[in-house]
């Protein structure tokens, strides 16, 4: 019976059709690049997490713990938010990466929905291509906290993924 309810708690968000912040997408997009050591100009610099991005049927139990981080995307680093659950309350601590990379996919608009459950335009992204940006570790793997999955909007919205709940994050400074 415990493994039953362990596979069940493990295939939710795959179930739900949420996306996983700690896990690679499930559907390969169309175009994807290599890992890139330093951020695509599109996300380098500072961003604040300004607004949950409201979408059907979704909440998560920290969405107005993440409202006001401040993420930072640059050559050298990476600097994400942790949640912690500690006593069953949640918290928020930074941690920073020092050897991140970046891998960049393209997908259209279908193949965005299938993925995230949602049309771009809900979000107010109007182009027939979605970008996304994975952060991932040394070894290629997608770190597993909020702000290492981006959707990017425009030069100066992006937006953060946790538990299928679109962050919207606005940029504070650019890399220099």
């Amino acid at each position: 019976m415990t493994r039953l309810v362990a596979a069940v708690v493990v295939a939710a968000p795959l179930l739900c059709g949420l996306p996983s912040t700690s896990s690679v997408p499930r559907s390969e997009p169309r175009e994807q690049s290599g890992r890139e050591s330093r951020p695509p100009a599109v996300i380098c610099g500072q961003w604040k997490v300004d607004r949950v991005e409201r979408t059907p049927n979704i909440q998560a139990q920290a969405e107005l713990l993440l409202l006001g981080a401040l993420i930072e995307y640059l050559p050298d680093r990476s600097r994400l938010p942790r949640i912690v659950i500690s006593d069953g309350r949640p918290s928020l601590s930074m941690r920073e990466y020092g050897s991140t990379g970046y891998v960049t996919a393209r997908s259209s608009r279908s193949e965005f929905f299938r993925e995230y459950r949602v049309e771009g335009s809900v979000l107010g992204i109007t182009e027939n291509t979605i970008s996304t940006i994975m952060v991932v570790d040394a070894q290629g793997v997608l770190i597993p906290e909020f702000g290492s999955t981006i959707i990017v909007k425009n030069s100066r919205e992006i937006f953060g993924t946790w538990e299928g709940v679109f962050y919207l994050m606005t940029r504070q400074r650019p890399c220099v």
